[in-house]
């Protein structure tokens, strides 16, 4: 068999797999959950706000709002989430993707440790030492480094 045909089965099967698995752990959760999880999730997805929200926090904890799509419309299809609430989740989901793009790219830091040479020294572990960074360079409308 030719490389590139493996390549392609090989893809095949991991998204195959990976869906499959999804099905199944929807499934098992509906299953397992019952209605003290139907009613939880109703209850959590009752507005479509508190639902953005959920699908937003679930996103930051995961770090994959694709997991976290996946799992809204798995729960949907199963019925054990609304369409309306596995809507809000989703689009909290990618809400939550971009706010944490923009907290990387506005260079926020102090959210968390860093074991880099550079905290030590109080820059953070993806800054030069005197370049200019995202966020001063959006605050000044600069689209221009130094050195270009």
């Amino acid at each position: 068999m030719s490389p590139l045909l493996t390549l392609i089965f090989s893809i095949l099967a991991a998204v195959m797999l990976f869906l499959h698995g999804l099905a199944a752990f929807s499934e098992e959760m509906a299953r397992l959950g019952g209605k003290q999880l139907r009613d939880a999730l109703r209850r959590l997805t009752r507005t479509d706000w508190r639902g953005a929200l959920v699908g937003a926090g679930v996103t930051a904890v995961v770090q994959s709002s694709s997991a976290v799509t996946s799992m809204a419309v798995g729960l949907s299809h199963n019925r054990t989430l609304t369409e309306r609430g596995a809507f809000a989740v989703m689009i909290g989901a990618n809400v939550g993707t971009t706010l944490t793009a923009w907290l990387v790219a506005l260079n926020v830091t102090g959210l968390g440790r860093s074991s880099s040479p550079w905290a030590a020294s109080g820059h953070s572990s993806d800054h030069v030492p005197g370049a200019p960074t995202a966020r001063q360079r959006f605050i000044s409308g600069s689209s221009s480094w130094p050195w270009t």
